[in-house]
């Protein structure tokens, strides 16, 4: 069998805690840059801008491919003369 004996004061103690710790403030500011961070990074990623339309520029791409040549040294052959029908 357990006695358990509870002789509270007759004078409650007041405990007084003290701190000079300023690390609260580093965390709140660490905390603070991380959420202006990612919300820089949302706000550039989904803000809506208008939508770039593409202007036609009229360019024409011109391709000059080497003429065929059946001289000895070149990997290609020379193309068969084109029938008519």
């Amino acid at each position: 069998m357990t006695t358990v004996v509870n002789n509270p004061s007759s004078a409650p103690t007041e405990r007084v805690i003290e701190s000079n710790d300023s690390s609260g403030w580093a965390v709140a500011v660490v905390i603070l840059i991380a959420i202006v961070a990612v919300g820089g990074f949302l706000w550039m990623r989904y803000y809506n801008t208008a939508a770039v339309t593409p202007q036609p520029t009229g360019n024409t791409i011109q391709v000059n491919l080497p003429a065929n040549n059946t001289s000895a040294g070149t990997t290609g052959g020379s193309n068969p003369p084109a029938t008519t029908p």
